[in-house]
């Protein structure tokens, strides 16, 4: 029995993509409206965290209690949340740096 140990880039390419293609799920789009209200917790630590969010007051008080308590989705804006922490402050991070909690 003859086997060909060649490895041919061309076939495997298309062996990859013949098995994504099997297992992609199709999700429907999240309209953005029902996310409003939504629970979010962070999906990185502290330290990232303290790079990636913007806001206008004390940004370790706010990002520390996010990252413990996590907070709510109050308004969204392309790729961005503007979430609520409990103590009623504010802040807007990417929609990549959390998760629904």
């Amino acid at each position: 029995m003859s086997y060909d140990n060649k490895f041919n880039l061309d076939q495997f390419r298309r062996w990859m993509r013949k098995d994504q293609k099997e297992h992609i799920v199709d999700r429907p789009p999240t309209n953005e409206s029902d996310l409003m209200g939504t629970y979010v917790i962070s999906k990185v630590p502290l330290t990232k965290l303290l790079e990636k969010i913007k806001c206008e007051n004390d940004l370790e008080d706010i990002a520390s209690e996010f990252s413990e308590d996590g907070g709510e989705i109050i308004n969204t804006e392309e790729k961005m949340f503007e979430i609520q922490v409990p103590s009623g402050e504010t802040f807007t991070i990417l929609r990549y740096y959390v998760k629904r909690g």
